[in-house]
């Protein structure tokens, strides 16, 4: 049987950020919710899993093994709990012994909150690493058997370490582990260094080609921890992304799962990064918008029912405004019929943000936080993945649904 997966971004929880994922999801902004662990306990996961799906959005839950000897309160209100804080030869050990307890508890968690399908657990995968795939070979086992129990689809989780991602050859042979045992879907998830927005060309570039080779093995994909970077999944054929409110949610990077869970990063008062799907990324507001000619600001500032630019709202309005501009416009995006039609939005809408960006530079404008360093970058990704990658984009025309 082949199972279909929501088409559309994802509201991918971090701290603080469920009720307004409940609102949006009312309003029809965004397919599902990921369930995070992390930062919500199992009692209020039940309760908002149910808001959600009374707006008729997806569930999924993420069992966030990506560090497995990292612990937190809310982590311990699951099932799950026995089985973490060990290192990844100990887990191996331990559910080796009570893989029945491990394939009860996540089947136990799905079906309590519901789930459109069982996101296999999964550690990074590292260059060289064996107890990595082992580990993982055991958590597909028991998250397939939960499924089968419960009649819902897989996801496999592929999560490529920054080691497997320094060169093609290790990037091609992670995937050809991770993806040895069939799945209904794939969890896909690529770490990058740990900087706001990745801007290395190769390594953009290195990512989007292992999610085209995910997506062309025929099974839909969800892109987790996307952020902005949703705009380059949906033009390498992902089905999903998981779009989050702050830059620790942008991508993927395990510290999330080191650091104590208490602590948080703050910039005091510091004023708000505004989104601007226009451009896609962040202009300071008000104290770089109101630098630009009125023109380009009617171009650029545009509002959403959390943030009515000029009129000052806190830093916090910032981030439900992020997700809804970040959301509103993959939806539109997502809804295209096939992936050609969904890469050359992706690209017509990252030409336009280069042109802005750059009537910004003529207006002697200079944006904080490297807002404009990444845009271009990506849109030569993208020319260079239609030109370099042409035949598994035909093949992936033949593969998809759509």
């Amino acid at each position: 049987m082949k199972w279909t997966m929501r088409r559309g971004p994802w509201h991918q929880f971090g701290d603080r950020s469920q009720t307004f994922a409940v609102d949006q999801l009312h309003d029809g902004i965004g397919v599902g919710a990921i369930i995070s662990p992390r930062d919500l306990a199992f009692p209020k996961a039940i309760e908002y899993a149910g808001n959600y799906r009374s707006s008729d959005a997806g569930v999924l839950f993420d069992p966030q093994f990506y560090a497995p000897d990292f612990n937190n309160t809310k982590m311990e209100s699951y099932s799950l709990a026995a089985f973490r804080g060990r290192t990844i030869p100990q887990l191996q050990a331990y559910i080796e012994h009570h893989f029945q307890d491990f394939v009860r508890a996540l089947q136990e968690i799905n079906a309590s909150l519901e789930t459109d399908a069982v996101i296999a657990p999964a550690v990074p995968y590292e260059v060289g690493s064996s107890d990595a795939s082992d580990l993982n070979k055991w958590f597909l086992d028991a998250a397939r058997e939960a499924s089968e129990n419960l009649g819902i689809p897989l996801y496999g989780t592929v999560i490529l370490g920054r080691s497997t991602t320094r060169s093609d050859e290790s990037m091609y042979a992670a995937l050809a582990t991770a993806t040895s045992v069939e799945a209904d879907g794939w969890y896909f998830i690529n770490e990058f260094e740990s900087c706001r927005v990745p801007c290395d060309q190769d390594e953009v570039y290195r990512f989007c080609l292992a999610g085209l080779t995910l997506c062309c093995m025929g099974r839909p994909v969800l892109h987790a921890y996307a952020g902005p970077m949703g705009l380059l999944s949906f033009a390498f054929g992902a089905e999903g992304v998981g779009i989050g409110h702050s830059q620790n949610l942008w991508h993927f990077h395990r510290s999330r799962w080191t650091a104590p869970a208490s602590s948080r990063g703050g910039n005091g008062n510091a004023p708000p990064r505004f989104f601007s799907p226009p451009l896609w990324g962040t202009i300071v507001d008000p104290d770089e918008s109101r630098q630009l000619s009125a023109g380009l600001r009617n171009q650029i500032m545009i509002d959403s029912p959390y943030y009515h630019s000029p009129h000052y709202h806190g830093s916090w309005s910032a981030n439900p405004h992020l997700v809804y501009a970040v959301c509103s416009s993959l939806m539109e995006i997502s809804r295209l019929r096939t992936v050609r039609r969904r890469f050359s939005a992706s690209l017509d809408l990252l030409r336009g943000a280069c042109n802005l960006h750059q009537q910004i530079r003529d207006e002697g404008i200079l944006l904080k936080d490297d807002a404009n360093a990444y845009q271009e970058i990506w849109l030569d990704v993208l020319e260079r993945l239609l030109t370099g990658q042409a035949a598994d984009y035909q093949y992936l025309a033949l593969v998809s649904r759509t």
